[in-house]
Formats: structure tokens, C-alpha cells, sequence
């Protein structure tokens, strides 16, 4: 037989299993802690990155250029440069399409402007005959749309043909002044 007696035994055991349920309660404890220091440090994260964001896109911005300065150097040797960056996402739908196809040509922009026909199963068979139906179906690239924009106001050199006021808001053309740090 063993040395110890069959209570004894059930002591021990059950002493043990408290040992290893107070482990388990303890790190959980340990887990709920860590989380709750995750979710401030998160919320801090947060509200820097809101402040940080506020100062980079307005404070940093509105001084400089109020100021006249678009380059500056700090004592590290950073340096922050006040760019201007062109953005333009033209409206898809077949009014604003006629809008802006007219106002290229206009403009001398109609090289812009991509046509292509699309023609259904009716219209297949007379695709050999004359008087085709179709559907008329306009593209415009929208970095070389971009880029004559920016030549009509002057921005790649030249003279400005144009004022930005002028430019029809289907194109959603906008400038938008962004401070980089180098």
C-alpha cells in the first residue's frame, strides 16, 4: 500500500486543483488588465492622431502659407515642404459626360475624350448594313484629364488660360495644399 491514506490523498488533489483555478482566475485578472490599458492607449492613439491630422492639415498649412514660407528646414535637418497636389474624379453619369465633353472641346481638351460604340444582338446582324443602332460610350482618362487641366491654369508652366472657378464641378477638380516632411 502507500504511504498515504486515501483522504490524504483527496487533500492533496483537491488542494491542487485550487492552486491551478487561482492560477487561471489570476491571469485572466492579468488578461482583463492588459485589455483595459489597450483600449486607453487605443483612445489616446486616437485623439493624437485626430490632433496630428488637425495640425497637418490646417494649423501647419494655414501658418505657412500665410506666412509665404512653402520649404523649411529645422534644427535636425527636417524638411517640411508645403506641396500643392492636384486631385480630379469625374462624374460618370451621361449629363455630366455631355457637360464635360462640350467643355473640352471647347477648350481644346476634345483629344480627351474616348469613343467607342456598343451595339446589341439586333443591331449585330445589320453591324454589316448601314444605320447600325448603338449606344454611344464616352471615356476620359482621368491622369491626362488632370494634367490638362493643370496646363489650361497655368500650373505646368505658362500662362493660365483659365481660373479654377471656371472648370465645372462634375469634374470634382480640386487643389489641395499638403504639408510633406523629408
Amino acid at each position: 500500500m502507500s504511504d498515504t491514506s486515501f483522504i490524504e490523498r483527496i487533500a492533496e488533489e483537491s488542494s491542487s486543483a485550487t492552486e491551478v483555478i487561482k492560477d487561471v482566475r489570476d491571469k485572466v485578472r492579468t488578461m482583463i488588465e492588459l485589455e483595459a490599458k489597450m483600449m486607453e492607449a487605443e483612445l489616446i492613439f486616437k485623439e493624437a492622431k485626430k490632433r496630428y491630422e488637425h495640425y497637418k492639415d490646417t494649423v501647419v498649412i494655414t501658418s505657412m502659407t500665410n506666412a509665404g514660407i512653402y520649404s523649411l528646414e529645422d534644427m535636425y535637418g527636417n524638411i517640411i515642404k508645403l506641396e500643392q497636389k492636384f486631385y480630379c474624379s469625374p462624374n460618370k453619369n451621361l449629363e455630366d459626360q455631355q457637360i464635360m465633353n462640350d467643355w473640352l472641346k471647347e477648350h481644346g481638351g476634345e483629344y480627351l475624350t474616348k469613343h467607342s460604340a456598343e451595339v446589341d444582338e439586333q443591331g449585330m446582324e445589320q453591324l454589316l448594313q448601314s444605320d447600325i443602332p448603338f449606344i454611344k460610350v464616352t471615356s476620359i482618362n482621368t491622369n491626362s484629364l488632370k494634367s490638362f487641366l493643370k496646363d489650361l491654369l497655368g500650373y505646368n508652366g505658362g500662362i493660365a488660360k483659365i481660373d479654377l472657378d471656371d472648370i465645372p464641378s462634375c469634374f470634382h477638380f480640386y487643389i489641395k495644399h499638403e504639408v510633406v516632411a523629408k
